[in-house]
């Protein structure tokens, strides 16, 4: 029996547009993915992630796509613009939420009395420059209808705003934090928002109580009586379910609800009091202890659906709002210059001189000046609440935007140019100022082995650990340090835990885990922490490495068992190769030590080294030498077995048969002699080796030309199901070969790169 199609259907030619969740789910398919499109070009231009979503939501409104009647119509009806700003209302509730999580009261009340200065002159300079900008702003297009001391207020706490979660991830990925110019200002833009939102509260009491300003005095009161109800009742509540719960970071589903339910409250008793829910939210966010990591757990949980979809349904709403096309005229324009220079001139002096005063030198100072200028998401939900409000109108609206656009996206190149990162990182013996990159106090490196180890994820950690314990056998003296990494990505929790590094040094399972391991083997691993994207990996690598004075640096990374690793881990290979400060080595794990990729449940090792066997084919070439050293740590594990393929000339190469020779004492080393000195001869004899082993090839050789069927690179990458380690030895570190006659063991050679070289200056690609 046939059955009928239902008569709702587009196949019975019905318009799917014409109901109200097809609707805004083709509204929120166009909305998300046009700024992510946008994001993809600004990118390059290292802006944040909000300038693309505002630019999205500007090219969707009236100024571009929705002047057009068609799309117009079907896209963005008018009568399907409630739904969409009350999705939107919901998710900027909950981003608010967000940003009271990441201030920390606790932390922003002890640095005050720091950034006090700073903030204040950021505040009251812009403020007070504002007023005569107002003034111009009110008389030429404002309603005269609102009263001009809630327009004057407004328009002050519009120019003297920071967006404090932008900021936040600027000095991040500028490697900034940690660094007095970072510390000054994170504390000067948390104290600034702090002000500036209680300046926000009362501005939207005066505009929901025109009449009478004692009402919006009472409001403003009662919202400050709730902030503190919720410290003497909420904030305690909290610290207690996160001490009493069994979970590490207190983020149970029970303790997840409460919470929610508190900001819920709080929300509502916000929006009923006469201001926005927002505040109630924001309020609740500030309560949530940061012990523990609860308040990074807690942001995890909701941030990719806040940051993905929310976010942009609310910019794009804004957008549908935003009327480029009234900007029409040179005396438009000439106020709307006059406010961005009024706005910037104001934010940017006010805090440059107040820096200067505390005693920080002008470049510093300049720098925290256009840093606090950043203006940001927080700066357009501040202009959206006096739009809808109505205390400004859509053209005075749209000039404001085009200040915080352009505010936000000067930020990040003028820092670049007025504080390059060369001035505040590679300072030879200075300790790296970056909290994001937090590090041990560095020891002597004299007669001294410094390996820094990176661990970009807990896949690494049993083949890092395999290999640490391998080389802790070694009766040299051997420092090594692990360096996690840690991607940043678009995550608030990512900059919560730069900025909470301390905390997250503590926490990481990861450096728990390794740190547990060199207690066990009564050895001291030192551990350091990066967070930044996936692109500054290599350059985090060399800083570390520069302050650390690092002998090799050993480089990780988990693949399959026969699949080169792809897309980041291969960038940051290339760009280590051309650039680390000391020999490297890439470590490409398939399964050492610990088997990965076993077949049964039988086929594993009991302990690290049992049955293991490690092949190098030495070729005597700089990159082969370097990785004898390597191997002369190892040859002191009775438990594995090294075999050496040696296709060289002893009498033409001192430097290669000091180091085989060197290795040719242990007795677990077996050297092998052949005629044929090719890459097919080393390929032949790597054939034995399995997923259990390791095989060891100098940089110069896997990247050497050769054909197909001979290419080492090519084995190793596509047909061995071996892992490998790549040594490479920079070119400058190079040494000849006949001043390493006079050496007479391979320990001598240690010793010598023990000692402080001088390096040459490091550029990152």
């Amino acid at each position: 029996m046939v059955q009928s199609v239902a008569s709702d259907s587009f196949l019975t030619g019905m318009n799917p547009l014409s109901q109200n969740i097809s609707l805004f789910l083709t509204q929120m398919v166009i909305i998300v993915c046009t700024a992510r499109i946008i994001k993809i070009f600004l990118q390059y231009l290292n802006q944040p992630s909000v300038i693309s979503e505002v630019v999205g939501g500007i090219i969707l409104g009236p100024t571009a796509l929705s002047s057009i009647p068609e799309f117009q119509r079907n896209v963005f009806p008018t009568s399907s613009l409630p739904l969409l700003k009350l999705v939107a209302d919901i998710g900027l509730i909950l981003y608010l939420f967000m940003i009271g999580m990441e201030l920390d009261p606790i932390k922003v009340a002890k640095e005050f009395k720091q950034s006090a200065a700073i903030s204040l002159a950021g505040i009251i300079l812009p403020f007070g420059t504002g007023v005569g900008v107002a003034k111009l702003v009110y008389d030429l297009y404002g309603d005269h209808s609102v009263p001009f001391t809630s327009f004057v207020v407004f328009c002050g706490v519009a120019m003297s705003i920071t967006a404090f979660p932008v900021l936040a991830r600027i000095l991040t990925e500028r490697k900034l934090l940690g660094t007095p110019v970072g510390n000054s200002t994170l504390a000067a833009a948390a104290s600034d928002d702090a002000i500036a939102w209680s300046l926000l509260v009362l501005v939207v009491a005066l505009i929901n109580n025109p009449a009478e300003a004692i009402n919006a005095l009472w409001v403003f009161l009662l919202v400050v009586a709730w902030g503190l109800f919720l410290a003497f009742t909420a904030r305690p509540l909290f610290i207690y379910l996160i001490n009493n719960s069994e979970s590490e970071n207190g983020a149970t589903q029970f303790n997840v609800f409460v919470v929610f339910i508190i900001m819920a409250i709080s929300a509502f008793f916000t929006q009923a009091a006469g201001v926005d829910a927002i505040f109630g939210a924001f309020l609740v966010g500030l309560m949530v202890p940061h012990d523990k990591g609860f308040a990074i757990a807690m942001t995890e949980k909701i941030e990719d659906l806040v940051l993905i979809l929310f976010l942009p349904l609310y910019f794009a709403y804004s957008g549908l709002n935003t009327r480029l096309g009234t900007l029409d005229d040179g005396q438009t324009w000439g106020v709307i210059i006059l406010i961005i220079l009024t706005a910037c001139g104001g934010k940017i002096l006010g805090c440059t001189f107040a820096s200067r005063m505390a005693g920080i030198p002008w470049r510093e100072s300049w720098t925290i000046g256009f840093l606090m200028n950043t203006k940001g998401l927080v700066e357009i939900i501040v202009l959206n609440l006096g739009l809808q409000a109505q205390v400004i109108s859509p053209k005075i609206y749209a000039m404001f935007l085009i200040m915080a656009l352009i505010t936000t996206f000067m930020t990040v190149p003028i820092v670049s140019w007025i504080y390059p990162q060369s001035l505040y990182l590679h300072k030879g013996e200075q300790p790296l100022q970056d909290s994001s990159l937090t590090i041990a106090k560095q020891p002597s490196v004299l007669d001294k082995m410094h390996i820094l180890i990176c661990l970009p994820s807990m896949k690494v950690v049993p083949a890092v650990m395999n290999l640490s314990q391998i080389l802790f056998t070694s009766p040299k003296a051997l420092d090594v340090y692990a360096l996690r990494l840690i991607e940043l990505g678009e995550r608030m929790s990512k900059v919560m835990l730069a900025n909470e590094s301390s905390h997250t040094l503590q926490s990481d399972p990861v450096i728990n885990i390794l740190r547990t391991f060199g207690q066990l083997n009564k050895k001291s691993i030192k551990t350091l922490m990066s967070v930044s994207p996936h692109s500054n990996f290599s350059e985090d690598i060399v800083d570390a490495a520069s302050t650390m004075e690092s002998n090799l640096i050993i480089f990780p990374i988990e693949a399959s068992p026969t699949t080169f690793p792809k897309g980041w881990a291969a960038v940051t290979a290339k760009q280590l190769w051309l650039h680390v400060p000391c020999p490297l080595a890439f470590f490409v794990d398939r399964g050492f030590g610990v088997s990965n990729f076993a077949q049964t449940e039988f086929d594993t090792i009991a302990n690290p080294g049992e049955n293991q066997k490690v092949f190098f084919p030495f070729f005597g070439t700089d990159d082969d030498v370097e990785a004898a050293v390597i191997l002369n740590y190892m040859a002191h594990a009775a438990a594995i077995k090294i075999f050496i393929l040696q296709l060289f000339d002893p009498e033409q190469d001192s430097a290669g048969a000091l180091a085989l020779a060197a290795l040719g004492s242990f007795p677990n080393v077996m050297i092998e002699k052949t005629e044929n000195k090719t890459n097919m001869a080393a390929l032949n004899r790597a054939a034995d080796f399995g997923k259990k082993d390791l095989i060891v090839i100098a940089y110069d050789k896997y990247e050497s030309p050769a054909d197909n069927d001979d290419s080492i690179k090519l084995y190793l990458e596509s047909q061995s199901s071996a892992s490998y380690m790549i040594v490479n030895k920079p070119h400058y570190l190079s040494t000849n070969s006949a001043s390493n006659n006079t050496q007479n063991s391979i320990s001598n050679i240690l010793r010598r790169r023990g000692k402080k070289e001088e390096k040459s200056p490091v550029v990152i690609a």
